[in-house]
C-alpha cells in the first residue's frame, strides 16, 4: 500500500511540475504503448518461459542542451530561403527522463513442481504479471531533416516493484513472494530508435534488468539457492507513442 501511495505522489509531483517546466523551455509530454515482456531464465526449476503482451503509460521531460534537432519548431515564423543541401539538416543531443507505470512478467510453463504445490499453486502454467514504477533516463542523439527527427537512445533505468499477480490472482503472487522473495528495486538498461515530428514521438525500445528478479533463497543445510526467480531477468520490447507539449 505504501509503494502505491509513493508512486501516486511521484506521478502527481511530475504532473504539477509540467506547466513550470514548459515555461523554463523544457518540453514535457505524455506517452503510452504496448510491450512484449519475457523472463530471461537459466533456472532449472522454471526453464520454460514464454513472452506475454503488456503495456505502459506515463509522463516525460525532454531537454536538449546541444544542437537544434530536438528544439521545438515555430511553424508561425517564415522559413529562410534554402542556401545549400545541408540547410535542411540539424543535429542534436537530448536527455529525456521518464516516469512510467509498466506491467511485466511472462508465462511460466511446466510450473507444477513440489515447491509450487506445497504453496497450493497446482496449475500446470501461470501468467506471472508484475506492476512496476519505472524511471528511465533516455540519452538521445538525433538528426533532423526538415521537420522530421530521427534519433537513437540509450536508457539506464530504475524500477520499483509495486505489486504482482499469478493468473490474475494477487493473493497467489503474495503467497509466492513469501517463499521466493522478489526484489522490489531493480536496475537495468535499454536502447532503441525513434522518430519525432511536430508534437508526436514514436519509439521502439528493448530493455533488460541487470538486477535479478528474485532474492537468493538457499537451502538451510546445503546453502544452494532454490529460488527460480534468482536466475531470471526481465526483458521487454516496447513500442511507445508520445505527445510533447
Amino acid at each position: 500500500m505504501k509503494r502505491k501511495l509513493h508512486a501516486c505522489l511521484l506521478i502527481g509531483f511530475f504532473a504539477l511540475l509540467m506547466p513550470n517546466l514548459t515555461q523554463a523551455q523544457l518540453r514535457t509530454g505524455l506517452k503510452g504503448g504496448a510491450s512484449m515482456t519475457d523472463l530471461k531464465t537459466t533456472s532449472l526449476l522454471l526453464s520454460d518461459v514464454d513472452p506475454i503482451v503488456n503495456g505502459h503509460v506515463g509522463i516525460f521531460i525532454q531537454y536538449s542542451p546541444l544542437g537544434q534537432a530536438f528544439k521545438k519548431i515555430d511553424a508561425t515564423k517564415p522559413v529562410a530561403r534554402k542556401k545549400t543541401f545541408w540547410s535542411d539538416f540539424a543535429w542534436g543531443l537530448a536527455v529525456q527522463p521518464e516516469c512510467l507505470f509498466t506491467t511485466g512478467g511472462g508465462l511460466l510453463n511446466i510450473a507444477a513442481n513440489s515447491h509450487f504445490t506445497s504453496m497450493g499453486l497446482t496449475e500446470s502454467s501461470y501468467v506471472l504479471r508484475t506492476y512496476d514504477l519505472e524511471l528511465p533516463l533516455n540519452i538521445q542523439a538525433g538528426i533532423r531533416y526538415k521537420q522530421t527527427l530521427f534519433f537513437a537512445q540509450f536508457a539506464p533505468f530504475l524500477s520499483v516493484r509495486l505489486a504482482g499477480s499469478m493468473n490474475d490472482k494477487p493473493e497467489d503472487y503474495t503467497t509466492l513472494n513469501d517463499k521466493f522473495a522478489f526484489n522490489t528495486l531493480l536496475g537495468g538498461y535499454g536502447y532503441g530508435i525513434g522518430i519525432q515530428r511536430n508534437n508526436w514521438q514514436l519509439e521502439v525500445n528493448h530493455r533488460l534488468t541487470t538486477t535479478r528478479m528474485g532474492k537468493e533463497t538457499p537451502y538451510p543445510l546445503t546453502n544452494i539457492n532454490y529460488n527460480p526467480f534468482y536466475n531470471m531477468n526481465q526483458q521487454r520490447l516496447m513500442v511507445s507513442l508520445g505527445y510533447l507539449f
